[in-house]
């Protein structure tokens, strides 16, 4: 048995769910079975990003880190099943309790240093604790959709405005109101995250500010935004990396403290640029980013090759087998 658990929805973000979704499709494809998914989340989030034909689906009335969901999710568990949990909520004792009856990997982000047996973390700074975690860029879990070679930077830039899935303090719309002045004469779509708290707030701040903006409500994924737009305003979750794979030039402003390793990463090998922490940045910092990129193609171009070499192609096959791999030999 596959099993997978992982939480979505306005608290917790949605990066989580899609990179699960995206490795438990590979597991379902190169085994020609389905991976059991135990979420708490709406049925609108698990509609959109979890296809039935892959998945059986149980969803979860307890979030994980809970002494709740300890006592609900050990009902679904079975000897020596591979367990895969993606959450920044788990607790130690819920690792602990899992491996005693699991095969268990953790996707992990390095947000909170939890021991886990094996991890899969292919942030820029992950490091390898033992011979069997998965690291590095090599086994990224984005969409191969995202790596559609495209002819980019022809003709005015395309810019695509995008704070996750959740965007928590509306980040959306104060970028906006504050970049419109450098934004209004071009091309620009402004997607709305499904978890987003406020999107009337956004649309009206659309329409009063840049009207002429394309609004994307709860898109299913990014992809078809990513590979049309040449010009990205990002958050440092899922949606960074997704963009480089599509070969964008991205600004990064941390939503959460824990994106800004993420970001700053990024931003020391040429590969975006980060403007900080969003408490920190102005409209001045804003427009000026905006105005140096659009009016250099060759440091705009420079950024985004640099952006797609980080990820030349998908991962998550590879990630897949691998995880397969160590699974069957521990079963043997």
């Amino acid at each position: 048995m596959i099993l997978f658990r992982c939480d979505a929805g306005p608290e917790v973000g949605l990066g989580h769910l899609i990179r699960s979704s995206v490795l438990g499709v590979e597991l379902s494809k190169i085994t020609n079975k389905k991976i059991t998914f135990v979420i708490n989340s709406s049925e609108k989030i698990i509609s959109k990003y979890l296809d039935r034909n892959y998945f059986n689906i149980i969803q979860s009335y307890t979030k994980i880190g809970t002494d709740d969901d300890f006592k609900f999710f050990k009902n679904y568990m079975q000897d020596d099943c591979l367990l895969i949990v993606d959450s920044r909520f788990v607790r130690q004792k819920d690792i602990n309790y899992w491996s005693s009856y699991s095969y268990l990997i953790g996707i992990n982000d390095g947000i909170n240093k939890l021991s886990w047996p094996i991890i899969l973390d292919y942030n820029l700074d992950a490091k390898k604790r033992n011979s069997y975690d998965l690291i590095g860029p090599k086994y990224n879990l984005i969409n191969s959709n995202f790596f559609y070679e495209i002819e980019k930077n022809q003709g005015l830039p395309r810019v695509l405005i995008t704070m996750g899935g959740e965007d928590p303090e509306n980040l959306t719309s104060w970028i906006i109101k504050n970049g419109a002045k450098a934004l209004e004469k071009f091309d620009v779509r402004v997607i709305i995250g499904a978890a987003h708290p406020d999107s009337q707030t956004v649309k009206s701040d659309i329409s009063k500010y840049l009207p002429k903006a394309d609004i994307i409500d709860s898109p299913p994924n990014l992809v078809d935004h990513a590979i049309w737009s040449n010009f990205a305003i990002t958050a440092g979750g899922m949606s960074a990396y997704e963009l480089a794979a599509s070969g964008n030039t991205l600004i990064g402003i941390a939503l959460e403290k824990h994106q800004v390793p993420l970001l700053k990463s990024m931003d020391e090998i040429g590969a975006l640029d980060y403007l900080g922490e969003y408490r920190d940045i102005t409209e001045a910092k804003l427009i000026t980013c905006l105005g140096k990129l659009f009016d250099d193609s060759v440091k705009a171009d420079k950024l985004r090759n640099s952006a797609k070499k980080i990820f030349p192609s998908s991962g998550s096959h590879l990630a897949a087998a691998r995880i397969l791999d160590l699974w069957r030999h521990k079963l043997v």
